[in-house]
This record gives C-alpha cells, structure tokens and sequence, in this order.
C-alpha cells in the first residue's frame, strides 16, 4: 500500500517538475523574442 502511495506521489512530482520546466522554457522563449523585435 505504501509503495503504491509512493509511486504515485513520485508521478505527481515528476509531471510537477515537467509542467515548471516547460514554463520556464516558455519564459526564457518569450523573453528571446523580445530581445530579438528589440
């Protein structure tokens, strides 16, 4: 049981970290961007 609650709490962690990396991505594209019109 513990170990069902721990993997699942590691997928959650992991899709957490996926959807901030993508974000910062998206930032630091964004900012490029405007460097580029700049």
């Amino acid at each position: 049981m513990f170990l069902a609650d721990a993997l699942s709490l590691v997928k959650t962690v992991r899709m957490l970290i996926i959807c901030a990396l993508i974000f910062e991505r998206s930032k630091t594209k964004r900012k490029s961007l405007n460097r580029f019109d700049g």
